[in-house]
């Protein structure tokens, strides 16, 4: 799978209340665990599907990312990061 048109944070575990491990540039793929998708409350009482997946690629750190611009500072990928995302943002994934 890939992430979709915009630069998407990768968590720590499901939801948004989790912390940036990295962020993930728009259109870049990865793997998906299909088994960990889970349904988690958020904090406005949304409930939001989110799966764990694992990437090794370039990416940008949480601290630096450009609101406006998105991921423009990338850093080297080293060894494969597992955590979590918002599954709906997938690419090919619909509501």
């Amino acid at each position: 799978m890939q992430i979709g048109d915009f630069d998407m944070n990768l968590r720590s575990c499901p939801g948004t209340t989790c912390s940036a491990l990295v962020v993930i540039p728009k259109h870049a793929e990865v793997s998906v665990d299909a088994t960990s998708i889970r349904n988690v409350t958020e904090a406005s009482g949304a409930q939001t599907p989110w799966a764990r997946i694992t990437y090794s690629g370039p990416y940008c750190e949480p601290a630096t990312l450009d609101q406006q611009r998105g991921c423009v500072t990338l850093h080297e990928p080293g060894d494969p990061v597992v955590g979590w995302v918002n599954f709906q943002r997938l690419s090919g994934c619909s509501d």
